[in-house]
């Protein structure tokens, strides 16, 4: 278990700019301004970078976290893929959706392991959990009538858990 808490600082980071990047999308769309659909890629990257700094924080070696770890590192570089090299090609959906689905089963992993870590728990509560398990039914009754708000909201939640990550000392300043 590591002590260092100024671990998380760099997945806090991360965490916020993948949400930030989420809400901007939302927000940009819900205000008939445009939609930038590499910020929800692009966001899957800054996610998986998050989960993988709460896995190491977290000092788990089971398979729990292993099979977590694996899903938030993979989501990685199949979003810099899906950024990058995939737009217009056939694969594309579902490197897109490979990559969302591991961040968010990764997700739900994290949460379910900050259950058992008291040092994760201390650090992320139950918003590893209820982000994980939120988001994918929000989103996609936002795309069925066309609403931008599941992403919207699943953006702030993403930006809370960075807040949360945070040590008290950096959250006092914000």
């Amino acid at each position: 278990m590591h002590t260092n808490r100024s671990r998380l600082l760099v997945p806090a980071a991360a965490a916020f700019a993948g949400g930030a990047m989420w809400a901007a999308k939302a927000g940009l769309i819900l205000l008939g301004i445009a939609d930038l659909g590499w910020m929800v890629v692009a966001s899957q990257g800054f996610m998986g970078i998050a989960l993988l700094g709460l896995y190491r924080h977290s000092g788990e070696r089971g398979k729990l976290a292993r099979t977590g770890a694996a899903l938030a590192a993979a989501a990685v570089p199949l979003s810099a893929f899906n950024s990058l090299w995939a737009e217009g090609m056939s694969i594309q959906p579902y490197t897109y959706m490979a990559s969302i689905a591991g961040v968010l089963a990764s997700s739900v992993m994290a949460g379910i392991l900050a259950r058992r870590n008291d040092a994760l728990y201390e650090r992320t509560g139950r918003w590893p959990l209820w982000i994980g398990t939120l988001t994918f039914p929000a989103v996609a009754l936002g795309s069925l009538v066309h609403l931008e708000s599941g992403v919207l909201l699943a953006g702030f939640a993403w930006m809370a858990l960075a807040v949360r990550m945070c040590p008290p000392r950096f959250r006092a300043a914000a």
